[in-house]
């Protein structure tokens, strides 16, 4: 997670996605915040599913808006590396390789 995961977020979602800037009263600061979601997406990571987590949805365009919001979409590699640490359980280690 600290190592695949984290930079992702860092990347593409944390400049909206934070305690002082919550868009959507989502905070994507720490694991536990990521999975339990925001108003939109309660919970939005769905450990070992990653086609119904809400996270996921939102990155590939099926929940609206699309996020990340007027922005390109996060590259097929990092959501792929998000994908399988969310299907490995989305625990705070699991590689993501």
């Amino acid at each position: 997670y600290t190592r695949d995961i984290v930079p992702i977020f860092e990347e593409y979602c944390v400049e909206c996605h934070r305690e002082d800037k919550m868009k959507g009263e989502y905070d994507m600061t720490t694991i536990e915040y990521v999975i339990e979601g925001g108003e939109k997406a309660y919970p939005a990571v769905i450990p070992g599913d990653p086609d119904s987590s809400a996270l996921v949805q939102s990155c590939r365009g099926i929940l609206n808006p699309a996020m990340p919001e007027d922005e390109d979409p996060i590259p097929a590699a990092d959501l792929t590396k998000i994908r399988m640490w969310i299907a490995a359980g989305a625990l705070p280690e699991a590689a993501a390789e």
